[in-house]
């Protein structure tokens, strides 16, 4: 999917040349309420970076990000509903994004949809893939930086309830 959205962007870059283009970093936290059928999982905030790319054509945005390189794992203590026991939950999170947006003034309201690979490890390794979508809502404060929120929808398939992001990005 990631081979497929590469070349979208790249043909959107070719058709387009009242472009602007450049590189990006993102680093935030994550806040996901997620749902187990056999332990109590905590909701709280995990650190999250990515990088990406971002063009703007007129005022239509289209950003591509990943967290690949920068993927940091999380490690926490979560309890068995049943026997009440502790155990170690190690949670690796990657996730490909695609955002498509509309720029006026300050402001760049997007749509989001990922690819994600959830790795959570208690006793055995459990890796989960889904398909996840949501809003993103940007403010750029200056050519170079701005901050925004994100709110993804819930997802059945990895027991997602909801989730979201509040980050600041550097512009290259």
């Amino acid at each position: 999917m990631l081979r497929k959205i590469s070349i979208t962007f790249v043909i959107f870059l070719i058709l387009i040349k009242t472009s602007y283009a450049g590189v990006f970093i993102n680093l935030g936290t994550l806040n996901a309420r997620q749902k187990d059928d056999n332990f109590n999982l905590q909701q709280s905030p995990k650190i999250y970076a990515s990088y990406g790319v971002f063009t703007q054509a007129k005022n239509y945005t289209f950003t591509i990000q990943t967290n690949r390189l920068l993927n940091i794992i999380h490690h926490e203590y979560v309890q068995h509903k049943l026997t009440n026991e502790a155990y170690k939950l190690k949670t690796k999170f990657r996730a490909d994004s695609l955002l498509l947006g509309y720029k006026f003034q300050r402001f760049n309201p997007s749509i989001v949809l990922s690819n994600v690979r959830l790795d959570r490890k208690i006793k055995t390794n459990k890796i989960q893939h889904a398909i996840l979508y949501g809003v993103n809502f940007n403010y750029f404060i200056n050519k170079n930086l701005s901050t925004s929120f994100a709110f993804i929808a819930k997802n059945k398939k990895i027991g997602l309830t909801n989730a979201t992001l509040l980050s600041i990005n550097y512009y290259f």
